[in-house]
């Protein structure tokens, strides 16, 4: 038992340094192949899960593969009743995103959000929906919650959310975008070990992207409206880019309460699914220092190396 874990987790840490070459080479690829940034997505999107899905595909035996696919990387369907807490969960935790995100543009030199609207913002709704919202949430799920935290997960559940959940954020590339996607990662992996599915986290990342989405086509056309809603729209948007440390006082109660409620569906959700207890138990298992040392093998500190790097070079270049 200990020599397969031991195993799930080294092939988990080697497909991710695979998944990080791969994303660097889909990200340049793309960039000098195709001008529209759309396009740009998908690619990178694809390149991001080419690794895994050669690996689960390729390497892993075809007789072995279903039941490797279901138990490895979880895909498995969920009930409705649970799909709705999930929603709510993740409504309840928008405030802490936000809050975490408004802290993370005064500590970085990147916004990403000012690039990714100036880009999507002259695409046809329905197609940045589909490239930003739909698509990188079942590529990025898969890899992230399904191979990565799914190979970690059998060590220790606190560690492989946490560790998960930050190369998911460094991958992204900058101070701006690592911050909140770290926390989101972690929240993710908890509702996914809850719930037993990866879908949970890709209903999850979806509404997050696919909200973000839409809030900038509501924003761009109330804007363009004459009268005192377009001078609304534009005041506030002007006085959003101009917070400091002494504006977020407002942000960081509402996110307090987020918290709070999102914790109290989270304890329902798991009570729910009947997994309450098993979680808890994970929770508190003392062997965490031991668990981190057996997941952080070479190819997951040279992968580490490389994100910080990258991270780096985001802040120095902005």
């Amino acid at each position: 038992m200990e020599k397969r874990r031991t195993a799930e987790i080294e092939i988990a840490n080697w497909l991710l340094l695979i998944t990080l070459g791969s994303y660097l080479t889909g990200g340049v690829l793309a960039s000098r192949v195709f001008d529209d940034f759309v396009w740009q997505i998908v690619v990178t999107q694809i390149f991001v899960l080419l690794p895994t899905a050669v690996y689960y595909l390729c390497v892993v035996k075809k007789g072995e593969r279903a039941i490797h696919i279901r138990e490895d990387l979880r895909l498995k369907p969920i009930r409705f009743g649970t799909l709705l807490l999930v929603a709510i969960e993740m409504l309840f935790l928008a405030p802490v995103l936000t809050f975490v995100n408004l802290v993370s543009q005064l500590l970085s030199n990147y916004v990403a959000a000012e690039t990714i609207i100036g880009e999507i913002s002259s695409e046809p709704f329905l197609v940045s929906f589909a490239v930003v919202a739909v698509l990188p949430a079942f590529t990025e799920e898969l890899v992230y919650r399904g191979m990565l935290f799914g190979g970690y997960r059998r060590r220790s559940v606190f560690v492989g959310a946490v560790v998960s959940g930050l190369v998911f954020g460094m991958m992204h590339g900058n101070l701006n975008q690592l911050m909140y996607a770290f926390v989101m990662g972690v929240v993710f992996a908890f509702v996914d070990e809850v719930t037993g599915s990866t879908v949970s986290s890709m209903v999850m990342h979806l509404l997050v992207n696919g909200t973000s989405v839409t809030l900038v086509y509501v924003m761009a056309y109330l804007e363009k409206r004459p009268g005192e809603i377009g001078e609304m729209m534009s005041t506030a948007a002007e006085k959003t880019e101009k917070l400091g440390w002494g504006d977020l006082g407002p942000y960081a109660a509402i996110a307090a309460v987020g918290a709070f409620l999102a914790y109290k569906v989270f304890r329902v959700l798991a009570a729910s699914c009947g997994t309450g207890a098993e979680f808890s138990e994970n929770m508190r298992r003392k062997d965490k220092a031991l668990s981190l040392g057996d997941i952080l093998t070479l190819p997951l500190l040279v992968a580490f190396v490389l994100l910080a790097a990258l991270v780096l070079a985001s802040e120095l270049k902005h």
